[in-house]
């Protein structure tokens, strides 16, 4: 009979395994505009962007409106570079060792699905998921809450229309999905980054 019941709870430790680890693929590549609200003004700023995602904590961002900015980061080592908004001035790149934070933890962290977790308790409401973070996490990310919607139909990764992030200290910002590709083929070039010519750059 402990065989049995043995048998069983690996069944099901198995099965559960298995649900919360094919919400996010191990790699992913889209497309968004990136929203936020000026503080200012009220009024929304609007910029496209790319993202690049790998299974642990490798992203790559890229933001392509006025104000061109690229974040990199691998387990070990983040960059943080802003174009030059004049052509022939000086880029700005700051590096870093990981810390794990912001959206490189929450995207790790997506890992564990849309059910309730050590991370995160989980709310279903018509067609969204609010995701409440821990105590820790808020603390660690700066994020209080994210805000999960889909398309009609699944509620599966790849169906996503957009991701609200509600930070602590700052205004809301919106992922607006244009396009997900799973499981797609990056390599390691893509979690690294050089420094232009002409950058000053901060350690």
């Amino acid at each position: 009979m402990k065989i049995f019941y043995a048998i069983v709870f690996f069944l099901l430790a198995e099965v559960l395994r298995a649900n919360t680890s094919s919400f996010i693929p191990a790699t992913f590549s889209a497309e968004f505009d990136h929203v936020q609200k000026s503080t200012l003004s009220g009024r929304e700023k609007i910029d496209p962007g790319s993202l690049k995602y790998r299974y642990p904590s490798n992203i790559r961002f890229e933001f392509l409106g006025k104000n061109k900015i690229t974040f990199v980061s691998n387990p070990k080592t983040s960059w943080y570079y802003t174009a030059p908004v004049i052509k022939g001035e000086a880029g700005s790149l700051s590096q870093e060792n990981t810390t794990k934070s912001g959206p490189v933890k929450f995207f790790d962290i997506l890992k564990n699905g849309l059910s309730n977790n050590s991370n995160y308790s989980v709310i279903a409401e018509n067609g969204h998921y609010v995701l409440q973070l821990n105590d820790a996490l808020k603390k660690e990310m700066g994020i209080a809450k994210a805000i999960l919607v889909f398309a009609e139909g699944k509620s599966d990764f790849s169906n996503i229309k957009s991701i609200e992030l509600n930070y602590v200290n700052k205004n809301p910002v919106t992922l607006k999905f244009k396009s997900i590709t799973k499981d797609v083929t990056l390599a390691d070039s893509n979690f690294s980054f050089e420094a232009p010519t002409n950058t000053l750059i901060n350690h």
